[in-house]
């Protein structure tokens, strides 16, 4: 099996905004999302990208569904786990189909998890008996530049 190192963020960053500027219609419809919640899809919070390893049953739309999540959580506030990880089957699901897995949900899950244990160490979220509640709001960046100083600051690291 061969592994392959992860792009670095600024290519992810400049990928997704030349995807954009083409006009390709996945990036457009979470641009929409992301406009309608008032924030712009290039200046996504950096979490969005940890960890930096995708499953490949995550690659079709791995941006789309951590932003949506993201969207979800800070429109929301609180929201049962049950909700939030069906919300991200159906994301994922729109995207790909995986005719060769019986479940595919346990698989999901555990990508949800780690995602959400993510959240969970940069303490932006809580778990509670019920679900998650967002503890503060997460930063989105003002434009790509910004984004790819900060980016450009933790690669250093």
């Amino acid at each position: 099996m061969q592994t392959k190192k992860p792009e670095s963020l600024s290519h992810v960053t400049k990928t997704v905004a030349r995807r954009l500027q083409h006009g390709q219609a996945p990036y457009l419809e979470l641009q929409l999302s992301c406009y309608q919640a008032g924030y712009n899809l290039l200046g996504c919070p950096l979490i969005v990208h940890w960890p930096r390893f995708q499953s490949p049953l995550m690659k079709p739309d791995w941006l789309g569904w951590r932003v949506r999540c993201l969207l979800l959580l800070q429109t929301r506030r609180e929201i049962a786990v049950t909700t939030h990880y069906q919300r991200s089957c159906n994301l994922i699901r729109r995207r790909a189909t995986y005719p060769c897995l019986h479940d595919v949900n346990n698989l999901i899950f555990a990508q949800f998890e780690v995602f959400l244990t993510a959240l969970i160490r940069q303490r932006l979220v809580q778990r509670t008996p019920t679900g998650v509640i967002l503890l503060k709001k997460i930063p989105w960046f003002s434009d790509t530049s910004v984004k790819l100083k900060e980016i450009t600051k933790q690669e250093g690291k």
